[in-house]
């Protein structure tokens, strides 16, 4: 994996989510099946433009911590609630992004979401709901095809999570 991430240890991270199947503990470590690793290290990138088609309106997008609990081997529901723990203990969205999603659960419903660790995305939902206490998750939509099982490169450093938001001339008429 040392191809797709920059070290050994953000690999050990990324494959104890069960990412790429449940491991098997051995006396020299964990050992994972190697069909499902290599798998994962082809996962391709999100392509931005059958992503803007999917999203016209944009996503959330929110950057786990390397320090995150995940089991990505248990239930959607598991895995969606551990994430709305980990990014509400994560510096919260801004005010504007507050508004602007707030906004548009009213005006279109649900926003599409999705979490990524190491890059990889980890979970595809919508928020359903956003108020003073944060934000509710629920499944995401057919949109969640583009972004499943694919990596979602983002720059490093700056806020944990951002609106990504499709160039202007793709938006669809109001």
């Amino acid at each position: 994996m040392r191809d797709v991430l920059s070290s050994d240890e953000q690999a050990r991270i990324l494959l104890a989510t069960g990412i790429a199947g449940p491991a098997t503990r051995t006396s020299h470590g964990m050992m994972f099946d190697e069909t499902h690793v290599d798998a994962l290290r082809l996962w391709p990138n999100v392509d931005k433009s059958a992503l803007t088609r999917a999203c016209p309106r944009g996503l959330f997008v929110s950057r786990l911590p390397r320090a995150t609990d995940l089991d990505l081997t248990r239930p959607w529901g598991d895995v969606a609630g551990r994430v709305q723990e980990t990014v509400t203990a994560q510096r919260p969205m801004t005010t504007l992004t507050s508004a602007l999603i707030g906004a548009r659960i009213q005006v279109w419903g649900p926003v599409p979401f999705v979490a990524t660790l190491l890059g990889y995305v980890v979970l595809a939902a919508n928020i359903v709901q956003l108020d003073e206490s944060g934000f509710r998750l629920g499944p995401p939509g057919p949109w969640s095809e583009v972004v499943e099982r694919h990596r979602f490169p983002t720059s490093p450093g700056g806020r944990p999570g951002y609106l990504w938001e499709p160039p202007p001339n793709a938006w669809p008429a109001p």
